[in-house]
């Protein structure tokens, strides 16, 4: 029963990367960079990227947690997904190693994680690297009742897409997340 289970889990985690490739791809050709115009309109984007990178974590929590339903679970690894233009590195929350993992990967070792694991971002800072935008931020994880603290830098876009609502188009503006570094 557990090999039927894995199997289905495998087959559907491949249906939704090729989903996510197709996705990124066709969004990435829409994208165009925002250019913000005030220090006050700049305050307001940080603020949603900290709500964003919170987000994200909260959601590899629930992702993590066994005890939640596996179609739930499912659900909220999509929405991590749109969260991120591609399958990006980030840290390996799991190992104890500082070794590298990709985004879908870290996704589908949650999924088959058998013990919950709770995040805290504490003292995001912004700052431009080039032209690159950079969030850094103290993560706490807890797991197995041990706590562990990463200090991370994570790169982000601001940028304009159009969007279809009902029968009219409209520009708007998204933060998409992008490589996590230690």
């Amino acid at each position: 029963m557990r090999n039927k289970k894995s199997i289905y889990f495998l087959m559907i985690a491949g249906l939704m990367v090729s989903c996510l490739l197709g996705q990124s791809q066709s969004i990435n050709n829409k994208l165009v960079a925002y250019e913000m115009k005030s220090e006050k309109e700049m305050m307001a984007y940080n603020n949603k990227v900290v709500a964003k990178v919170t987000d994200f974590y909260n959601y590899l929590e629930l992702i993590s947690d066994p005890n939640i339903e596996n179609r739930v679970r499912g659900h909220t690894v999509s929405l991590v997904r749109k969260m991120f233009l591609k399958d990006v590195p980030m840290v390996n929350f799991l190992s104890k190693s500082n070794e590298r993992i990709q985004l879908e990967q870290l996704l589908l070792d949650l999924m088959m994680s058998k013990n919950k694991m709770s995040f805290i971002i504490s003292q995001p800072k912004f700052y431009l690297e080039g032209s690159e935008q950079n969030i850094s931020y103290n993560l706490f994880v807890k797991r197995k009742n041990k706590e562990e603290k990463y200090q991370l830098k994570q790169l982000y876009f601001v940028n304009v897409a159009n969007k279809k609502f009902g029968d009219k188009n409209k520009e708007v503006v998204l933060i998409n997340l992008d490589e996590i570094l230690e």
